[in-house]
């Protein structure tokens, strides 16, 4: 589904922090390091046997480098959605 006009200005400003800057704001920090903590917070209560290292280590490395692929993920839907939302525009 392609942007609406607020959409597309929305995306045009979040276009000129670049692929990287949003990657790691959206990806490995908002995403990543949020669902990061939440892990830790649920599974040290009701995993309580779980180590607390084992629960840093996931919680802190792999939920902030999987949110790298998810924010590059988002930017390229993102992408695309703009794309296909200027192509409809300029048909109009």
């Amino acid at each position: 589904m392609p942007f609406n006009a607020k959409e597309i200005e929305k995306w045009e400003k979040t276009r000129l922090i670049g692929f990287w800057k949003f990657v790691i704001i959206h990806g490995a920090i908002s995403w990543g390091i949020l669902s990061g903590l939440f892990y830790f917070l649920i599974t040290s209560i009701f995993l309580p046997s779980t180590p607390v290292t084992k629960n840093l280590i996931v919680s802190l490395i792999l939920f902030p480098v999987t949110g790298l692929f998810w924010g590059m993920t988002m930017w390229y839907v993102g992408e695309k959605r703009y794309e296909n939302a200027k192509k409809e525009n300029i048909g109009e």
